[in-house]
């Protein structure tokens, strides 16, 4: 008999942020949270997504304001909903396929008038995705997420940590004090955003240098905090930093100077080896070739540039080293399919041309944050790193983030929150992947309440 999707509705929830969250030069100051729920018989499956519109494509933020570019994530959403009806329910990698994805994204760039970036689609049809992947667990009696990984991404998602790290994000407003106390906190791996945003023309040379020295002076913060720190995580044994620029260091090859004035910078006060990973430094598009930085022994990361399995070649011929996977932002279905491109490389080369995935957080939800996680404890363990490591910074950003987590159904567990920086696995958590697949009441209600109306 063949299963079909026969309902499904959108709808979403919105959180605010304490203070105001800054990257790419901007800032927001609440998350949208996309609600899809999908129904084929007896059967529904609830699907949460966490929406960045800034992240996704800072150009349709910084056009359309903060309010009108989160609507417009939930109308693509909503259009992705109503392409599912009707469909046969397969494994939701076939379903949000290459297809899918174009029909989404050319709806979205009607939408909004204008070429879009392609991880704004993506990140609209998170909820959907997550929705799929809950309707066919249920549908084909699986327990949990480790018996539906396809078999081409087996091969990267062997590792089963007991122990994963948690990396925190130390945003444009965060200050010496706020890295102190996650330091106190026992967090031992920090990301700084860098590309400090200016009063002047983005891009500009008076752009640039004010940009550059402030992320000088923030790099130099975070090294007096951190240098004499140490930690057990870490095969040195200090505490390593993820620095994140979101594109902010141009196109060019002239563009490219500036970050090497940084790294100089780094050198100089001796945090340069500390620099595990750099993400993004450059706008997409950007012609610049990452050997140069490898030479340096820094390891360029792809995160907004590695839209697809394609542009994670893309990437990795560019030189970048390091592979953010985002299910929580790009769909679990696009990060199986990235995870099987890097294994295929991997397989023709060794040593330092090895490419490595790790999960970066969009301020996702404790919900998403299992999720992430869910896929980080599988991933093997980055170079100079003893546990599984992953990015998680809600807790730093979203104002009622507590009762977020109180309302989650497993938030007495052990692995709920991490204990000195560090979430502890066990076998349970394994077999629940941390409660995804279990609906928050809170969220439940309100689709609920839709469906009755």
């Amino acid at each position: 008999m063949v299963v079909t999707i026969e309902s499904g509705l959108t709808t979403f929830s919105r959180e605010p942020i304490a203070g105001k969250f800054g990257f790419k030069g901007a800032y927001m100051s609440e998350i949208y949270q996309a609600l899809c729920y999908l129904q084929s018989g007896e059967v529904s499956s609830l699907g949460l997504g966490t929406q960045n519109a800034l992240w996704s494509d800072s150009r349709v933020f910084a056009e359309r304001k903060e309010t009108v570019s989160n609507l417009a994530m939930i109308m693509v959403t909503d259009y992705a909903v109503e392409m599912l009806k009707g469909k046969p329910l397969t494994r939701p990698d076939l379903i949000i396929d290459e297809n899918f994805i174009r029909q989404v994204h050319e709806y979205t760039e009607d939408v909004l008038g204008r070429d879009v970036r392609l991880t704004f689609s993506l990140n609209s049809l998170v909820a959907p995705d997550n929705a799929l992947w809950g309707l066919y667990r249920q549908v084909n009696g699986f327990k949990n997420l480790g018996e539906m990984i396809p078999d081409y991404a087996k091969p990267g998602l062997t590792e089963r940590a007991e122990q994963v790290a948690v990396i925190p994000l130390m945003s444009y407003t965060k200050t010496e004090k706020d890295i102190k106390e996650a330091l106190d906190q026992g967090y031992m791996i920090m990301k700084l955003k860098i590309g400090h945003p200016t009063k002047h023309e983005p891009g500009s040379e008076e752009d640039r240098e004010q940009m550059l020295g402030s992320d000088m002076n923030r790099l130099k913060i975070l090294h007096n905090c951190a240098k004499d720190r140490r930690t057990d995580f870490t095969e040195q044994g200090w505490v390593p930093y993820y620095l994140d620029a979101n594109g902010r260091y141009g196109t060019s090859e002239d563009d490219a100077q500036y970050l090497h004035r940084l790294l100089d910078y780094a050198d100089k006060i001796g945090a340069l080896e500390r620099i595990m990973i750099l993400e993004e430094p450059f706008d997409e598009g950007n012609k610049i070739d990452y050997h140069q930085f490898s030479e340096r022994g820094i390891k360029i990361a792809a995160d907004e540039s590695a839209h697809s399995v394609k542009d994670v070649i893309t990437q990795i011929e560019k030189g970048a080293r390091l592979i953010a996977l985002k299910p929580i932002a790009k769909t679990l279905s696009e990060t199986f399919r990235m995870i099987l491109e890097v294994n295929e490389y991997n397989k023709e080369v060794g040593g330092d041309e090895k490419v490595y995935c790790f999960c970066a957080d969009l301020t996702v939800i404790p919900e998403l944050v299992q999720l992430n996680m869910a896929i980080a404890a599988r991933l093997p363990k980055l170079p100079g790193m003893k546990v599984a490591a992953f990015e998680k910074n809600g807790h730093q950003h979203y104002k009622n983030w507590r009762k977020l987590r109180m309302e989650t159904p497993y938030r007495e567990k052990p692995w709920a929150e991490p204990v000195n920086g560090v979430f502890n696995l066990d076998e349970f958590w394994y077999e629940t992947d941390g409660g995804i697949w279990t609906p928050t009441e809170k969220y439940l209600g309100q689709v609920k309440g839709l469906t009755a109306a």
